[in-house]
């Protein structure tokens, strides 16, 4: 991974923390995993757009608590995966469009 494409990662997530957005950050193989709060869904996908991340895939696992709702960004070869948990009675979360 090339400095440029560590930077925009290192920059979205100062981001987050300036806009009082608490990650939980990990991986899935080589891939950076922040798990987000639902209330902060469209906010992370305008900071990505900001930095002309692109949107790659989105997706939605149901479980007996709600949804799991993944997002795939990337920018320059390098990917980040959003998920956030969304309850049963009121599935909603905005949009990434």
């Amino acid at each position: 991974m090339s400095q440029s494409n560590a930077q925009w990662l290192d920059t979205l997530q100062k981001q987050c923390l300036e806009q009082k957005i608490n990650l939980d950050v990990s991986s899935v193989s080589q891939t950076p995993l922040w798990r987000l709060p639902s209330q902060h869904w469209q906010t992370v996908a305008e900071l990505a757009k900001q930095l002309s991340a692109r949107w790659a895939a989105g997706w939605a696992d149901q479980h007996d608590e709600g949804f799991s709702v993944h997002a795939l960004l990337e920018k320059e070869g390098q990917y980040l995966l959003l998920k956030t948990q969304l309850p049963l009675q009121k599935p909603d979360l905005p949009s990434h469009a």
